[in-house]
């Protein structure tokens, strides 16, 4: 199965393999076990407004201030759209995985590029909805 690729493309792939298999795998226990419970949602957000009440009297830049503001909405967000955004994740993951395997039982060069393509088109596209 990896016999005529270069070494260093074999070593990509079979990385490749391992992080989207263990991201497949992490999506779909994701979507069965379900969304966080509210009472653990509002504890993170608590948390989260007394770190940066922390970071704002250690004097760090507004610039971290925002970006932590700003993961934490983006937090919040996939919260909120839990089943759509694990779904997509999941489904990436899944892409990804075939796309590894397929170039190396077809060697389909092409898949794995257009993969990280849509791949980065699609996270673009959910982090701008979601800010």
């Amino acid at each position: 199965m990896f016999r005529n690729i270069p070494r260093r493309l074999k070593i990509l792939c079979i990385l490749t393999l391992i992080n989207t298999g263990i991201a497949t795998f992490g999506g779909i226990v994701s979507l069965i076990s379900g969304p966080p419970e509210e009472k653990e949602i509002r504890l993170e957000n608590n948390e989260m407004k007394k770190f940066i009440a922390q970071m704002k009297n250690l004097g760090s830049s507004d610039e971290t201030i925002d970006l932590i503001e700003k993961f934490q909405l983006i937090t919040n967000a996939i919260y909120d759209n839990f089943y759509f955004y694990t779904s997509i994740s999941a489904i990436l993951a899944l892409l990804g995985l075939l796309s590894a395997f397929f170039y190396v039982a077809k060697k389909y060069l092409w898949i794995p590029f257009i993969h990280c393509l849509f791949t980065s088109l699609v996270s673009i596209s959910l982090f701008n909805c979601f800010t």
